[in-house]
């Protein structure tokens, strides 16, 4: 009887220990087969803050300035694109800026074609870029009618001093007078940046003249822009569509 119950006894020692072994073994056997390579989700892309526009100069100077009821960015548009991706065409040469005039073509240019200029005083674009479907403002933004910088020139109140308060602190020649620069209290910063005719293709009045084009259409020839000269006063007049203005743009 002994020897039966010995015996069972070293039976089940030698069960339990083969069950600890085997459970053992399953939990430190590395898996076998093909190894699938994980491919990394892509990064969602951030959605762009109004802080993180860029109208040609970079997300990091790209200001937006609050005036009234209005937004508008707080420098002369500088892109080469329109909002569609589609490349403007820029037109350095006097006959093709010209020709492009007369084929009613979009075109940019830098002041006398120095990229230098760009950075300071922005693009200057004929009519046509402007009115282009496809859009010369960054998405969110556009050009202004002329009835537009109305709510602006209400904003800033005595006609005679809007524009020595829009217009920047440097850069205006002292033509007629000691100092033609602005206080620039609004942070508008009207640069004088100069023009390119449309009849001929030259420029003229670097540090004399801001000039912006607005997409009031004025006859088939002609659209509307806002000029400011050496005076502090700012006039809201017509121009041939071949002629090189700079663009300031405005929130939808």
């Amino acid at each position: 009887m002994k020897k039966i119950k010995f015996t069972l006894l070293v039976c089940l020692s030698i069960s339990l220990a083969t069950h600890s072994l085997i459970a053992q073994t399953s939990k430190t056997k590395p898996k076998t087969g093909v190894v699938k390579k994980v491919t990394p989700k892509e990064t969602p892309k951030e959605v762009p803050k109004e802080n993180a526009l860029d109208y040609g100069y970079g997300t990091k100077d790209a200001a937006v300035i609050t005036l009234g009821p209005q937004q508008w960015i707080a420098k002369n548009l500088a892109v080469t694109m329109f909002a569609n991706g589609d490349k403007i065409e820029q037109i350095q040469s006097e006959e093709e800026w010209i020709k492009a005039g007369k084929e009613l073509r979009p075109a940019w240019c830098y002041y006398n074609n120095d990229p230098a200029n760009g950075q300071t005083y922005g693009i200057l674009y004929n009519w046509y870029a402007v009115a282009d479907p496809r859009g010369l403002a960054p998405k969110g933004w556009h050009v202004p009618t002329k009835y537009e910088w109305i709510p602006l020139f209400d904003f800033l109140g005595d006609k005679g001093e809007i524009g020595h308060k829009m217009k920047s602190t440097t850069l205006w020649q002292p033509i007629g007078g000691p100092d033609r620069n602005g206080s620039n209290e609004t942070g508008f910063g009207a640069v004088p940046a100069g023009l390119r005719f449309g009849a001929d293709g030259t420029f003229s009045a670097l540090g004399e003249r801001a000039q912006f084009w607005s997409s009031t259409e004025n006859e088939s020839e002609r659209g509307a822009m806002i000029a400011i000269g050496i005076s502090h006063e700012v006039v809201v007049s017509i121009a041939g569509k071949g002629f090189g203005y700079s663009v300031r743009c405005v929130k939808d």
